[in-house]
């Protein structure tokens, strides 16, 4: 299960990886050269399917998490569900171990909690306890 977890992980994230560059391509290309409509359609449809599989990938990243018993043992970064830019990417400094997450800043727990649309606590002990929940790390 856990291989299936990570194989499923590493695949939507290089789909959101393809995802960012037709999306940067059709962009860039606004304009007499404008992206043909099949090429924009083709972007919609892959945002889409990637939208679909952002709570699959979100529970594989978890399952991975929970079985992490070392405080060196590699952490699984969990995608964002809610609404926004960063919808199905691991948002930027998700902490690579249980260590690093024991060891972040106040600001740096509050702003992944944010961006996980989770509100932070007062407390860094306690953001450091919600963020350990939502990505199923255990302390």
């Amino acid at each position: 299960m856990a291989q299936l977890s990570t194989e499923l992980a590493n695949a939507a994230q290089q789909a959101a990886g393809l995802s960012q560059s037709l999306q940067a391509a059709s962009v860039a290309a606004q304009g007499p050269g404008a992206v043909p409509d099949w090429a924009q359609q083709l972007v919609d449809q892959f945002k889409q399917h990637r939208d679909e599989l952002v709570p699959f990938l979100v529970a594989a990243a978890r399952d991975h998490n929970a079985g992490v018993v070392g405080d060196q043992d590699e952490l699984m970064g969990v995608p964002v569900a809610v609404q926004g830019p960063l919808r199905g990417r691991v948002p930027p400094g998700f902490p690579p171990t249980r260590v690093a997450l024991q060891n972040m800043s106040g600001t740096e727990l509050s702003a992944l909690l944010h961006a996980y649309g989770v509100v932070p606590d007062s407390s860094v002990a306690h953001r450091k306890v919600q963020l350990a929940k939502h990505v199923r790390v255990t302390l």
